[in-house]
């Protein structure tokens, strides 16, 4: 079956747009999936949520990308920890810092043919973004800035594309 995966799927709001985009089902991954809103309802809850609204066929997973073994067609990933200072920011321990790893774990589930779609925050990251592709020499295209009449980002959106060869 065909299905996409959405790397630090968070509460996965998202989860309706993908489905509508791909017409297949999805699975999401957080690491950090029990965080608290102000609401007191947890990432985790709100994400099962989403699922139930969206298509039960969908999962979401609590806990690292590392863990996932299945095979996708399609993935999102927004905002990776490719510098510090985020990870720091969310209070999450450093010993989840580990960029490369988990880009070529990613790459490693992309299904030949597949395609892989990022997005950094400001240039520092977009940069990092960019060695570290070069670093694992994985192919990526870069897409330019994204932008949002709806909620405008404080932070430049800067995106890749990623496309796994068929052979």
């Amino acid at each position: 079956m065909t299905r996409g995966l959405d790397i630090g799927a968070a509460a996965w709001s998202t989860l309706p747009a993908l489905r509508a985009w791909s017409n297949t089902p999805w699975d999401g991954v957080e690491l950090d999936a029990h965080r608290r809103y102000w609401t007191l309802a947890t990432r985790r809850a709100h994400a099962e949520y989403m699922v139930r609204r969206s298509d039960p066929r969908c999962r979401y997973y609590s806990g690292s990308l590392l863990e996932r073994r299945e095979c996708y067609t399609h993935m999102t990933w927004w905002l990776p920890f490719v510098t510090p200072a985020p990870l720091r920011a969310w209070r999450l321990p450093q010993r989840y810092f580990q960029p490369r790893e988990l880009l070529t774990h990613a790459w490693s589930l992309l299904a030949p043919g597949g395609m892989l779609f990022i997005v950094n925050q400001g240039e520092r990251e977009y940069a990092a973004q960019r060695h570290l592709l070069e670093g694992t020499r994985i192919s990526a295209t870069p897409v330019g800035e994204l932008t949002s009449v709806f909620s405008p980002y404080q932070q430049p959106r800067q995106a890749w594309l990623v496309h796994k060869p068929s052979t």
